[in-house]
């Protein structure tokens, strides 16, 4: 369980529900629509290379164990 909820961190950051994220948002004078639009393909991208070197380092077994 904790291995899936650290390939999936980059895109918990961008919820509204992280208050952290809308003082990013503030200091920068960005609207939040427009941010989470521009991170949202880097967050997803980051996610899956995290899961594809999981995969290639065992970590995250394709197959069940004998």
């Amino acid at each position: 369980m904790t291995r899936a909820s650290i390939v999936g961190q980059p895109v918990h950051l961008l919820s509204p529900l992280v208050p952290s994220t809308y003082l990013l948002v503030g200091l920068a004078k960005v609207e939040f629509g427009e941010h989470q639009r521009f991170t949202l393909k880097w967050a997803v991208s980051i996610c899956l290379c995290i899961l594809l070197a999981a995969l290639l380092l065992g970590v995250f077994p394709l197959f069940g164990r004998p």
